[in-house]
């Protein structure tokens, strides 16, 4: 402003080490009780939250403390969190925000559970399990959005049914028993969660036909390049009939949709989502009562496909959107129309959500260690991802033979401190990233189980994929166990 030109200030890899954000540290100490069928009967946690020199929000103990119940029936539970202040960098929402370090507790409970009494680990989890019939189910506690946590739909059982079928469960440990006696060291580990998606307040949407025939639609959600496009495009096309390839989507344009809350927390596609469903329905209706009017029939007799609207049982008497676009902007002047159609042809919609839905998954990996040289090898992996706009829980299948595992938050991505507080690994040549060698290959599957919630019946789908990683903070737990 003083020298009236432009100014650019980069900060270079060092710099944005020691002035950025973390969100991984937290201590947490978790008491447990179960009875000798393995079933949970009551669980104590009690957390550090390593804030870093500022507090710009509690946000993330507040999630990883909901977060820990998971999939599981616990009748008795206490959970609890202290802030403190260090000499780290500020700590905020980072992949997950809060849940990984959740569902770490919370598998590790079951992992030593299943130690304790001799049985499967997968087995204990199905007898903790919430079941499909029991939901809306309140866990008994109050979740981020300052709502009663409740869960609105799953099936957690057949999500783990499935993965344990795609990686081949009861096949692998009858072979690892025999990789034992051959000196190869196998393991298998499992982790399910669940994930509270689409807060509010708000989100937008804005649907338009032009007077070139094209579908223009406007959110004010920005893009980070997750194909948001692309999904809410689709959205459109469907509803409002016509072909996906003449839909453009437009994100973060405050010229063509004022008010906007933003891309976190996997909430784009029910909020967004939602937002665009209902303001093309709107448009589709508007277009049908136009089309109504021109071809001199009644509105319930026409339908919209393929971006041209026609009399049903006489598709040859029809009106493309195109031309009702013209219609609609351009009326003759002088001449009186119907007042209960407003000029252009478009509508918006703001779509608030009136509570969390919750997705859900399951990862299960099998890892060969080579307990000389500590060199880790991770062989497969089913694991979910939610794709909206059907509430899909989806699980891929990654293969691949690396030496290193593919497991960002167990292996890689730890920022080192000495006892000052100091960062010893400021740099890429020290802090280790997995590179496209490491990020294997996806199959996918899906279970599908719509929420109640919205319109759409979907759920968030960000950040499912990070979230059963373990994370790579200095985890000291003591852990008493009640039988």
């Amino acid at each position: 402003m003083r020298f009236g030109t432009a100014v650019k200030w980069i900060e270079d890899r060092r710099e944005h080490f020691i002035s950025s954000r973390q969100e991984r540290d937290q201590t947490h100490w978790v008491e447990a009780a179960f009875n000798n069928d393995g079933k949970i009967v009551g669980l104590k946690n009690f957390f550090l939250y390593d804030t870093g020199a500022y507090s710009t929000s509690l946000v993330v103990p507040w999630i990883t403390l909901a977060t820990i119940p998971g999939p599981y029936k616990i009748p008795n539970l206490q959970l609890e969190f202290k802030a403190v202040y260090t000499n780290k960098v500020t700590a905020m929402v980072v992949r997950g925000a809060g849940r990984p370090q959740a569902v770490y507790v919370m598998e590790k409970v079951m992992d030593r559970i299943a130690r304790e009494i001799d049985m499967d680990p997968a087995e204990v989890r199905r007898r903790n399990f919430i079941q499909k019939d029991e939901y809306p189910y309140a866990v008994g506690i109050l979740y981020r959005d300052n709502n009663p946590l409740e869960y609105d739909s799953g099936n957690y059982p057949a999500c783990l049914e499935k993965a344990l079928e795609m990686i081949g469960y009861e096949e692998f440990r009858k072979s690892q028993l025999e990789s034992r006696k051959q000196g190869v060291r196998l393991g298998v580990g499992i982790a399910a969660y669940v994930e509270g998606t689409g807060f509010g307040p708000y989100e937008g949407g804005s649907v338009k036909v032009g007077t070139d025939g094209k579908i223009y639609v406007f959110t004010g959600a920005a893009s980070q390049g997750q194909g948001q496009e692309t999904a809410l495009g689709q959205i459109c096309a469907d509803y409002l009939g016509v072909d996906f390839n003449n839909v453009h989507v437009v994100t973060g344009d405050s010229a063509a949709i004022p008010y906007g809350i933003g891309t976190f927390a996997s909430r784009v596609m029910v909020t967004a989502g939602n937002a665009i469903a209902q303001a093309s329905e709107q448009l589709r209706n508007k277009a049908l009562e136009l089309a109504a009017h021109k071809l001199e029939c009644r509105s319930e007799d026409l339908d919209l496909v393929n971006g041209e609207i026609f009399v049903k049982g006489t598709p040859e008497k029809k009106i493309s959107l195109r031309m009702l676009a013209h219609e609609a902007a351009n009326r003759v002047s002088g001449f009186m129309v119907d007042r209960s159609v407003e000029p252009g042809l478009e509508a918006t919609v703001y779509y608030s959500p009136r509570r969390s839905t919750h997705s859900n998954g399951v990862h299960v990996a099998v890892v060969e260690v080579d307990e000389e040289t500590g060199h880790v090898k991770c062989s497969a992996t089913p694991s979910r991802m939610i794709a909206a706009p059907s509430s899909i829980r989806c699980w891929w299948t990654a293969r691949f033979t690396r030496r290193r595992a593919w497991h960002r938050n167990a292996l890689y991505e730890e920022v080192i401190h000495d006892e000052s507080g100091q960062i010893l690994n400021a740099s890429y040549m020290d802090y280790y990233l997995p590179g496209a060698m490491e990020v294997p290959r996806m199959e996918v599957a899906h279970i599908e189980t719509p929420t109640p919630l919205n319109p759409l019946g979907c759920k968030g789908a960000g950040e499912g994929g990070t979230i059963p990683r373990r994370p790579q903070s200095p985890w000291r737990s003591r852990m008493l166990w009640l039988i």
